[in-house]
């Protein structure tokens, strides 16, 4: 992402549905406790990693636009921060590996 240009963010409910996959990824998801609605946030970490930062929302359809509008602002720098904080930790990882 450049400077100034805006994050491309994923809602979850406007995934096409056109041949079944996002149903069966729902249902999937589902049996771990991951809710129906949710944001998914790909970015980069410089030039070597592809990064997805997920969060899921439980409520209902008609409650979504306005949960979703409540979230969304700080959800891309939420990420990008978290990520940071843990990066250290996975670097270690993987070096001790």
């Amino acid at each position: 992402m450049h400077l100034g240009e805006k994050p491309h963010v994923i809602d979850w409910s406007e995934l096409n549905a056109v041949d079944g996959t996002s149903e069966r990824i729902t249902a999937q998801a589902a049996r771990y406790g991951i809710a129906r609605h949710g944001l998914s946030y790909p970015f980069r970490d410089g030039t070597k990693r592809q990064i997805m930062f997920s969060v899921n929302v439980e409520c209902n359809d008609e409650d979504w636009p306005r949960e979703k509008a409540r979230v969304i602002g700080m959800f891309c720098g939420f990420a990008h921060a978290f990520h940071a904080r843990v990066r250290p930790l996975v670097d270690a990882r993987r070096a001790a590996a």
